[in-house]
């Protein structure tokens, strides 16, 4: 054993074992976030950003570098383009005649069914269909 590992030795033996196995822990930890920092890009700094996010590490502020924010940017722009959702036309009513099976209330005939546009003073009160008699026209019934 060299020197400098007996010193390290003799350092850690004067401590309790689960403290330095924490502190090696630590150490790793620290180690392991670090490398991912200049993975995603960051780099550290002296001097304190203005309007950029950065996270403070062994006294240097890590912030990220500007093509890679730019990217980030770009994706985030792309994703919340993707998840907002097409409108769907509104449906246009259907005014056109269905022949129903019910029977008009004054002759007993049968009557036509349309649907009553919404914009209209009928539409206004709440009428959603209109029945018109098949024998005479004049015959109408709103529902």
């Amino acid at each position: 054993m060299k020197t400098a590992e007996k010193q390290i030795v003799s350092m850690l033996q004067a401590f309790n074992k689960t403290d330095v196995l924490k502190a090696f822990e630590l150490y790793q930890d620290e180690n392991a976030l670090r490398q991912e920092l200049q993975t995603s890009g960051l780099f550290p700094q002296k001097t304190k950003p203005e309007n950029q996010e950065f996270y403070f590490l062994d006294n240097a502020y890590w912030v990220q570098s500007l093509k890679k924010r730019q990217e980030d940017i770009k994706k985030a722009v792309e994703s919340m383009k993707a998840k907002q959702k097409m409108r769907k036309p509104k449906q246009k009513t259907s005014m056109g005649l269905k022949r129903s099976q019910i029977k008009c209330p004054a002759c007993n005939a049968l009557m036509y069914k349309q649907a009553v546009c919404g914009g209209c003073a009928d539409g206004k009160k709440g009428y959603k269909i209109r029945l018109i008699c098949e024998e005479n026209p004049d015959h109408e019934v709103l529902l």
